[in-house]
């Protein structure tokens, strides 16, 4: 694996670990919401966190983990929009964004970067 991947797998995990502390902490800190609630925001944040861990370090090589992952930018910027919450989601979801773009597995290529491949190869045909 190439050290471009490597820092954005690193950078994914942290990611992923923090998502799950955020998550955790509505348990031991002053929330707004029931305390049913808040079970259901840990768990769900600790389980999230749990699953795109062992995913980036099990299989960011493979096409469908890689895109799979693409949920936690989704997820962060669902919290921008529905709550309004830019610090710290707008800026973890950007991160995360640049960590994807990094650890982006061989063979998932853009439009441009197609197009271009293949104007280089007519042109030298």
């Amino acid at each position: 694996m190439s050290a471009r991947a490597r820092v954005g797998q690193i950078v994914l995990c942290v990611l992923f670990v923090l998502t799950g502390v955020i998550a955790l902490s509505t348990l031991f800190v002053d929330d707004p919401f029931p305390y049913d609630a808040q079970v259901l925001i840990a768990s769900f944040g600790a389980a999230f966190a749990l699953i795109g861990f062992v995913a980036t370090l099990g299989g960011i090589g493979t096409r469908l983990v890689w895109l799979s992952l693409w949920t936690l930018p989704l997820f962060l910027a669902s919290h921008v929009v529905t709550l309004g919450t830019w610090l710290p989601d707008a800026v973890l979801g950007a991160v995360a964004i640049v960590a994807l773009l990094l650890s982006r597995p061989r063979g998932v290529e853009f439009a441009a970067t197609r197009a271009t491949r293949e104007d280089v190869e007519q042109a030298t045909a």
